[in-house]
C-alpha cells in the first residue's frame, strides 16, 4: 500500500493505516483521547468480505467504551469451547470461558464489527 500524496498534506497528530476493525477502533480510542487522526485505506469502500470471526472479551469491554458492544453481542454467538476431531475422533479440546464482564468469546463477522463501530463509514 502507498501513502498517496493527498493523504500527506492533511495535517493530523496520527495516520491510521487500514479502515479495518483494528483501524477504525484505533480511531475511535483517538477521537475519545481528542487526538488528530487521519485514515487512510486500500480499499474505496468498506469490503463485504470477512476475514476475522472471534472477538475477545477484552475487545468487547473496549468497544463497550464507545456503545458498540452491545451491538455485536446481539448480532453474534458466545463461543464457549471448541473441539478439534482427526479421522472422527476427539483430538483436543479447549475451554474458551473467561471471567470478564463479558462471557466467552464472541464469533461475529468483520462486517459485523465494522457496521458496529463506525455504521456510517463507506
Amino acid at each position: 500500500m502507498s501513502i498517496t500524496a493527498a493523504a500527506m498534506t492533511h495535517d493530523c497528530d496520527v495516520l491510521v493505516v487500514g479502515a479495518g476493525p483494528v483501524g477504525t477502533a484505533l480511531a475511535l480510542e483517538l477521537a475519545l483521547h481528542r487526538v488528530s487522526f487521519r485514515i487512510i485505506d486500500q480499499l474505496p469502500v468498506r469490503s463485504d468480505k470477512s476475514r476475522a470471526l472471534v472477538i475477545q472479551p477484552r475487545t468487547l469491554e473496549l468497544l463497550n467504551r464507545h456503545g458498540a458492544a452491545d451491538t455485536i453481542v446481539q448480532r453474534g454467538r458466545v463461543l464457549r469451547g471448541g473441539s478439534t476431531f482427526i479421522n472422527n475422533r476427539p483430538a483436543a479440546s479447549v475451554d474458551l470461558d473467561d471471567r470478564t464482564s463479558n462471557p466467552g468469546c464472541f464469533c461475529s463477522s468483520q462486517i459485523c464489527l465494522e457496521s458496529a463501530i463506525a455504521p456510517d463509514a463507506s
